[in-house]
């Protein structure tokens, strides 16, 4: 049984409810309770299509999952009718947000089919969870819905294998693009994390464009990309941790893509597939890889180890890498070949600021990368359970290899590493290849301070403390042998011999 709880809005504005109105609070909600905000609150324009202007309405729900496991079925059922109730928005809404706290098992699809941008978040910065257990895919966008943006969500277990739009996304799958509507499907993550989702194609989200901020993808598994399939990605403070696209033919292990992509402060590690074991590019629209201060490292794959284009649709494919380490490659079948890096790339040649800066690669294939003499050692950050979650799988350079100190950073890397460290490390030095800066390393402290050091010793007028009749001057080895002359002695110790007779 569910009860509604319908709170005022705003002076001017709605408010939109489901079930009973607030005079039912007598109910009493068995599993979830649910609560129905509209008012005219202050916005943050979302920006991408579809999106309303600055000064609309926010509207919205606020789903609480209760004490202890909801039951699947009514979970489902209220997180679907929350999601559909933007159908019924007022048309000045300008996004409709629904507002997680707790876990919510999911035995179907949640569906937002309206064309009002769907938000979906966790409350107060904390994350809330939606996982299917491999039953169903999470979310689905069916047109007119182009736009959803995931904010402090963890998205677990989908499987989208079998399901409509051809299987796409097992976390989210958004229908694409087409001649009758080609407005671009659109998904926004912002500190999310995406783990163990199955697909056909985009293992953990399938769009035309996907925008990745503070994201974790984990353990995702599809035969083409095996966590994302996009017509563009963009990624910034993200990683990509083992994810597969397992079959004779897959493409992308991470990321498979038929549009530009642009990383920055990105981490690639695990991640395999037949080829292009962290990404595939096709070359049909000749598209362009911007790894900004990125690492690729530990990737398996038959053929481009890290990165692999696909130019034998026409077109071409490039590799534009500022900051970047591309390392450590192996072969995705035990008696396999070694791949290379990179495989089916052409650096872009052209003017600044398009040029290789400062990129290492552990060998000659990824162009405009220098090769090393000593390969790039990488260290992961030490955590609990190595699932990512406390961005556990961030991998350090070490502090006297190859990636640290190597470059200038004016106008090529970003003010801050991955983990929000400033570059560089220390201010004023040069900047470290990768994803993380090292820290720069304080001198370790005197090991016997002076408890009241003198500010200027030569204008001191107070002499120091007297340590006693018995105190003597050390006389330096030196003097000892003989091979220096003795030192005159100083004022101070003139005036502390004069004090003791």
């Amino acid at each position: 049984m569910l009860a509604a709880r319908a709170r005022p809005a705003a002076v001017g504005g709605p408010v939109m409810g489901m079930g009973r109105t607030s005079t039912s609070r007598a109910a009493v909600a068995t599993a979830i309770v649910l609560s129905v905000v509209a008012g005219p609150l202050p916005l943050v324009p979302l920006g991408g299509p579809g999106h309303r202007a600055v000064g609309a309405l926010v509207c919205g729900t606020d789903l609480d999952a209760a004490t202890g496991a909801p039951d699947v079925a009514t979970s489902t059922a209220a997180v679907r009718a929350a999601v559909a109730a933007a159908a019924g928005a007022d048309p000045a809404c300008a996004a409709w947000t629904v507002t997680l706290r707790g876990t919510f098992p999911l035995e179907d699809d949640v569906v937002h089919a309206a064309a009002v941008p769907l938000v979906l978040t966790g409350a107060d910065g904390v994350r809330a969870e939606l996982h299917a257990d491999g039953t169903a895919r999470i979310l689905t966008l069916l047109r007119p819905a182009t736009t959803v943006t995931l904010r402090d969500l963890v998205l677990r277990g989908g499987d989208a294998d079998g399901t409509d739009l051809d299987g796409v996304g097992g976390a989210v799958g958004a229908e694409v693009a087409s001649s009758a509507d080609p407005t671009p499907s659109r998904v926004t993550a912002e500190d999310v994390l995406l783990v163990a989702n199955t697909a056909a194609r985009g293992g953990a989200v399938s769009a035309d464009e996907v925008v990745l901020v503070d994201v974790d993808l984990v353990a995702n598994t599809a035969p083409l990309g095996g966590a994302v399939d996009a017509r563009a990605l963009t990624a910034t403070r993200t990683q990509f941790v083992a994810n597969t696209a397992p079959t004779p033919s897959g493409q992308g292990g991470a990321v498979r893509a038929s549009g530009d992509v642009t990383l920055t402060t990105a981490t690639f590690t695990a991640n395999a597939a037949a080829t292009g074991g962290s990404v595939w590019l096709s070359g049909a629209a000749e598209p362009v890889l911007r790894a900004v201060a990125t690492t690729f490292a530990d990737a398996r794959a038959d053929v481009g180890g890290h990165v692999a284009g696909d130019a034998s649709l026409g077109g071409s494919v490039r590799v534009v890498l500022r900051g970047t380490v591309l390392t450590g490659v192996a072969p995705l079948t035990p008696d396999g070949p070694t791949p290379a890096v990179c495989a089916g790339t052409v650096a872009h040649a052209g003017p600044a600021p398009d040029v290789a800066v400062a990129a290492v690669a552990s060998d000659a294939s990824c162009p405009g990368a220098t090769v090393p003499a000593t390969a790039p050692a990488l260290t992961a950050l030490p955590g609990t359970d190595g699932a990512v979650e406390g961005r556990t799988r961030l991998l350090v350079p070490a502090a006297d290899g190859p990636l640290v100190d190597v470059a200038d950073c004016t106008d090529v890397w970003p003010a801050t590493d991955a983990r929000g460290l400033a570059r560089p490390q220390p201010d004023g030095g040069r900047c470290d290849v990768g994803a993380v800066e090292v820290p720069a390393v304080a001198p370790d402290p005197d090991p016997y301070p002076d408890p009241d050091p003198d500010p200027d010793p030569d204008l001191d007028p107070d002499p120091p403390r007297d340590a006693g009749p018995d105190a003597t001057t050390p006389v330096p080895a030196a003097v000892r042998a003989g091979a220096a002359p003795v030192p005159r002695p100083t004022w101070h110790e003139l005036l502390g011999r004069w004090r003791r007779r």
